[in-house]
């Protein structure tokens, strides 16, 4: 009886010892065409619903302008963040646990911090295109989804 009774006991202080968890953040690394960042959690982490539920992570960005944006509740285990446009190439963020962050059981935020960047940028379209005919002596135009620097291009184009 009172080995159940301290094995009980146990098993009740470690569940309430489990700190909410972070499952799946979306994008991480490097990522072009970034519009949103999404959280998931490993338990209900807001009464879902509630239009005053804290938000569970704070956004900086190196572009403070790119990275406007509102952060919102999906669902109970999903929180995100949607730029107002897409990130342009170039930009880093990080993403940092809100201080003092809780579940609705009291259960606190495991601290961690994520990174993400949107990298250079990135060739969109050729002119001209695939299947036109080009001379010996072509130019080509290439349209890309940010600028380039002119050191960027002097180091990557033959």
């Amino acid at each position: 009886m009172r080995n159940t009774f301290a094995a009980t006991a146990l098993l009740a202080i470690a569940s309430w010892a489990h700190a909410l968890q972070i499952t799946s953040l979306s994008p991480q690394g490097e990522a072009a065409q970034v519009r949103q960042v999404v959280a998931k959690f490993d338990e209900a982490a807001v009464n879902f619903g509630d239009p005053k539920a804290p938000a569970p992570l704070t956004l900086s960005c190196s572009d403070a302008q790119a990275g406007k944006g509102n952060g919102r509740w999906i669902s109970d285990r999903e929180w995100a963040w949607q730029f107002e446009n897409d990130l342009p190439p170039g930009v880093s963020c990080s993403l940092q646990v809100r201080a003092g962050f809780q579940s609705p059981k009291g259960v606190a935020l495991a601290a961690n911090s994520y990174k993400f960047n949107t990298g250079g940028p990135f060739v969109q379209q050729v002119r001209p295109g695939t299947y036109q005919r080009i001379d010996e002596e072509q130019f080509f135009v290439l349209q890309l989804n940010g600028p380039a620097t002119l050191a960027s291009l002097q180091s990557n184009v033959w």
